[in-house]
């Protein structure tokens, strides 16, 4: 069921969120990748590619409900969807969350010392 190729046309940033999908039941499942215009969902269902999902999630105090086309799935392992109807100020602000969390992280990569994470330790990641 795999799209083939990567078409996206922006890198997702690894950004983990709960999201509440009508189409899957109660149990709310997990974005594990966030950009402006998609995402990744974690979940064991497979979906049509073409498919269309109505999503809703909190990103910080926005609340934000969207409309969402499958365009990747990989069995067992999860969904990349394509907003379909955000509005400009909520793709702003995805956009801005993100930038802010890519900020954070490579600060505290920044501050590890040289060979933080040695071989040995390594392993058990």
């Amino acid at each position: 069921m795999s799209s083939g190729r990567e078409r996206r046309r922006e890198d997702r940033i690894p950004y983990i969120l709960e999201v509440k999908c009508k189409d899957f039941g109660p149990s709310p499942l997990r974005i594990s990748d966030l950009n402006r215009t998609g995402a990744f969902i974690d979940t064991l269902v497979s979906l049509r590619i073409g498919s269309v999902i109505e999503l809703g999630f909190q990103l910080h105090e926005l609340e934000i409900n969207v409309m969402a086309e499958v365009r990747h799935c990989v069995p067992y392992i999860g969904i990349g969807v394509q907003f379909l109807n955000l509005s400009s100020d909520e793709q702003y602000f995805i956009s801005f969350v993100l930038a802010q969390q890519s900020v954070v992280h490579e600060r505290m990569s920044e501050s590890r010392p040289s060979g933080y994470l040695t071989q040995s330790h390594s392993r058990i990641f």
